[in-house]
């Protein structure tokens, strides 16, 4: 058998099968004396320690076992009580049943009495009603309490219309019938008042409703008065009678909307089951017109400054717009709603391009107001071109700053679904921004060229300012602008829509281009005309033998000078050619005639013809050396065709030959490609010669001298 549980073991002590001689022999086999004497006094301390516990416990729950057995004592007393007090009550019980029983009798005899009696104070209660209906009538129209009025009027209406022809209740009638008017004129009054909320409203119809007032009547009256409320409202704002666009928005258009949206919240409340095809036909009427007048009114505004007001105008204006057509059920509203926003978002992106060329023209005006079209040092170029570069570059930054506004967390419209609104409005911003401002930037260099045509455009200053400010942003600036856009507006994945990149910088760099030859153009033209001057200035059959240098070549000398100074900004980096020695040993036209020249012959016509042809018409580059070279040659063409124009003399041949030569010399200063040179110096004199009677030439060193003799 298997060994018995430790509940059951008869070696534990707390065990039901303990067995204290088991347990005694257990102890004498296992242990020895030592241990046999500490075991019993550990038992004999325990048996003292639980025998102080049970005595403890006594002395503790005593006085308890006492208060118990008194408790118990008492209840018994008082159940006792109760109990002839239950007998006391269910003979007063009985004798209270005998009398009601006898209460019974009496009544059943007196009953019909009771009644009648019952019906007259009724009746008599309800004529002293009637009879104080009028006093009480006028109490509650002087403390505007008419919902008690009516109350009470109806209630007695079917009695006083009983009683109306009793002689003693005619007066009584007549004069609640005339309180009632007047409680139906201060009702009706209230219908177009302004000053009272929705909930007195519609108690006012429901109180005219009870007091009888036809339903189309009054539909039709609340359809006049709404309509008359909204239009006034409506003509406000077509009034234009507001400060700036966010008061527009906030007493304008915010005041309409809320007219509207009470017409429109209350009338299926006031006439739920009435034809409403009229009242549709109004609001949307209302619509249209309040659509066209905010569409008026934002497109009006040309300030880009004021974006921020601008955008926050805007979102009242959809915020309150959004509301209103919860309301209306039976159309949707949004389309309109987004065609507000992105009417308004494409006016302010066409005011901020228009503000940034309007920024652009008035710093080159202000650039050329400051130096009275004049200028004098490099230096002074360069300040004009920083003041455009930087006049642009914030005006575009700001720009796009103003327009992100139209996209912020805050703003109501901007979580319109994008394909409605973002997507189109990024879009707008990088064409008409970017792609626009540069586009308007070609426009106005093409105005500055087709106004100096017309002798009204600014000064040859003004012309490379303005090339080289195109020049710089196309290779700076244009780029930067390009990435900022996209970033900002979310742009960099939808590339394959917008204009390239490459298109912008090409349109930039060709129209800098153009402007810079405009520049030459004038430089050149002003050449010109001090060349033809110097022509004109002499009768070239009546010259002296030459000793000095004519004036006005002097003159010309200053002004291409005068251009090489303000060109010194695009200095190139590549070094200048020495001059060669044929420079100043070649005094003699290359292409000179024979001793035996005849100015009329074919041959010297042909040789003419044949002769080495420089193109007038070159590319100018940003460079100093390419504008001179152009001005030069234009200028130099047109002396020599100036030249072909006249006559000359021997000596006057000889004035042009020593004059020209001067002009050689000096140019090499400026114009350092040695070819050009050469061939146009041969051709002036080549003119001069083929227009001369007596072509003798001066000796080379006699010419020089005289060339030297004028420097010193």
């Amino acid at each position: 058998m298997g060994d018995p549980s430790p509940e059951k073991h008869p070696m534990n002590l707390n065990s039901t099968e303990f067995s204290p001689e088991a347990y005694v022999n257990g102890l004498v086999h296992r242990k020895g004396l030592d241990e046999l004497v500490a075991i019993e006094e550990d038992m004999v301390q325990s048996v003292r320690r639980l025998d102080s516990e049970m005595q403890q416990l006594v002395y503790e729950n005593y006085s308890k076992f006492l208060s118990a057995t008194n408790t118990v004592r008492s209840m018994q007393d008082q159940f006792s009580q109760m109990c002839d007090n239950l007998t006391k009550v269910s003979k007063k019980m009985d004798n209270v049943l005998h009398l009601n029983d006898s209460l019974c009798d009496i009544f059943v005899r007196h009953r019909a009495n009771v009644k009648k009696l019952n019906d007259a104070s009724k009746t008599v209660k309800g004529l002293q009603f009637i009879v104080k209906l009028p006093q009480r009538l006028q109490v509650f129209i002087d403390q505007k309490e008419f919902k008690k009025a009516v109350t009470n009027y109806c209630s007695v209406k079917h009695k006083l219309i009983q009683y109306k022809n009793v002689p003693s209740m005619v007066g009584i009638y007549n004069d609640t019938l005339e309180l009632i008017s007047q409680i139906e004129e201060k009702l009706q009054a209230k219908l177009s008042s302004r000053l009272i909320s929705a909930d007195e409203l519609v108690e006012a119809v429901q109180l005219l409703q009870e007091l009888g007032v036809p339903h189309q009547d009054l539909e039709e009256k609340m359809v006049n008065i709404w309509r008359e409320q909204i239009q006034t409202d409506l003509d406000c704002l077509k009034g234009n009678s507001f400060s700036d666009i966010l008061e527009f928005a906030e007493n304008g258009c915010c005041s309409f909307l809320t007219t509207l949206s009470i017409a429109v919240n209350l009338y299926p409340q006031l006439f739920a089951h009435a034809d409403n095809r009229a009242f549709v036909q109004l609001i949307d009427k209302f619509l249209g017109e309040f659509e066209s007048t905010v569409h008026s009114r934002f497109s009006s505004s040309t300030d880009s400054r004021d974006s921020a007001i601008y955008v926050r105008a805007l979102d009242r204006v959809y915020r309150k717009m959004s509301a209103c057509s919860r309301l209306i059920t039976w159309r949707d509203c949004s389309v309109m709603e987004n065609s507000i926003v992105v009417n308004a978002a494409d006016n302010q992106i066409d005011n901020g391009r228009r503000n940034i060329i309007s920024l652009v023209k008035t710093a080159f005006g202000e650039i050329l107001s400051e130096k009275q079209e004049t200028l004098s040092i490099s230096g002074d170029v360069s300040q004009m071109i920083h003041k455009l570069e930087q006049t642009y570059l914030v005006a575009v930054k700001t720009t796009l700053a103003n327009l992100l506004l139209f996209t912020a967390s805050d703003i109501t419209f901007s979580a319109i679904d994008q394909a409605c609104f973002f997507n189109s409005f990024s879009l707008n911003v990088f064409q008409k921004i970017i792609v626009g401002s540069v586009n308007n930037l070609a426009e106005f260099g093409k105005e500055i060229i087709s106004q100096s045509a017309e002798k009204s455009g600014p000064s040859g200053q003004g012309y490379l300012a303005y090339a080289q400010f195109l020049n710089t942003t196309q290779k700076k600036h244009i780029s930067y602008l390009i990435d900022l856009c996209q970033e900002q507006f979310k742009l960099i994945n939808r590339t394959s829509e917008l204009t390239p990149p490459a298109a912008v910088i090409d349109r930039l760099e060709s129209i800098a281009k153009v402007v810079l030859k405009g520049y030459s153009d004038f430089a050149a033209s002003e050449m010109s005309r001090l060349c033809d001057n110097y022509i004109k200035a002499y009768d070239w059959q009546k010259n002296e033998i030459p000793k000095t240098i004519a004036k006005e070549i002097k003159t010309v000398l200053k002004h291409v000078k005068g251009v090489s100074v303000t060109t010194s900004v695009f200095l190139s980096d590549s070094p200048r050619k020495e001059r060669s020695p044929e420079l100043c040993r070649n005094i003699t036209p290359r292409h000179g005639p024979s001793s035996n020249f005849d100015t009329g012959s074919i041959s010297s016509a042909l040789e003419r013809m044949w002769a080495d042809r420089i193109e007038s018409s070159t590319v100018v580059e940003f460079k100093q050396e390419s504008i001179m070279l152009a001005v030069t040659k234009i200028g130099l063409r047109s002396l020599i065709e100036s030249t072909r124009l006249r006559v000359f003399s021997c000596c006057g041949l000889q004035q042009i030959q020593v004059d020209c030569l001067y002009l050689k010399h000096k140019l090499w200063d400026y114009v350092p490609d040695e070819h050009v040179l050469n061939c146009l110096y041969d051709d002036l004199v080549s003119s001069a010669i083929n227009q001369c009677n007596d072509p003798r030439l001066l000796d080379p060193a006699t010419a020089k001298k005289i060339c030297e003799d004028n420097d010193k």
